[in-house]
């Protein structure tokens, strides 16, 4: 939260932001370790650490509070998202939201379909990236996902 705030405080010195925009955004965000905060949710994003097993946890205990329909997503860089998926009960509402550092500044949202993620969860996740004045690019599941194996082989040469 101290970093959130940090970044707005910057954008409002910069007067990229307005003084009301900097107080809505923080209304927006709320820090908890409860998880029934997520009853209701159409949408969540998991995005803890890249660690298999500490991602696997957090999608099972998010997964038993949400509806049906509810769309689950990981912003992970490397962990293939049919993986993660087997960790819910609703793999065609499981897709992977790649947010670059810092999310803030860069623009670029790779979205990752896996294995089971259907044409719903899809068009969903393409909407809010949009909306949320980012640039999506749809990518399938696989080691590194897109840009990670575009940027190897520039590493390469």
């Amino acid at each position: 939260l101290d970093r959130i705030k940090t970044i707005l405080h910057n954008d409002l010195k910069k007067q990229i932001i307005s003084q009301e925009e900097f107080h809505t955004a923080l209304k927006c965000i709320s820090i908890s370790d409860d998880y029934d905060m997520l009853n209701g949710c159409n949408m969540i994003i998991e995005a803890v650490y890249e660690d298999r097993g500490l991602k696997d946890l957090v999608i099972s205990n998010a997964d038993e509070l949400l509806s049906k329909d509810a769309i689950f997503a990981s912003n992970t860089s490397t962990i293939p998202i049919s993986i993660l998926a087997k960790a819910t009960t609703r793999p065609k509402n499981f897709i992977g939201l790649h947010f670059f550092s810092p999310v803030n500044k860069m623009k670029l949202v790779e979205v990752i379909k896996g294995k089971e993620t259907g044409s719903d969860t899809l068009s969903i996740a393409l909407d809010f990236v949009r909306t949320i004045g980012k640039q999506p690019i749809v990518v399938n599941d696989g080691p590194g996902f897109f840009t990670t194996r575009v940027f190897q082989c520039f590493k390469l040469k």
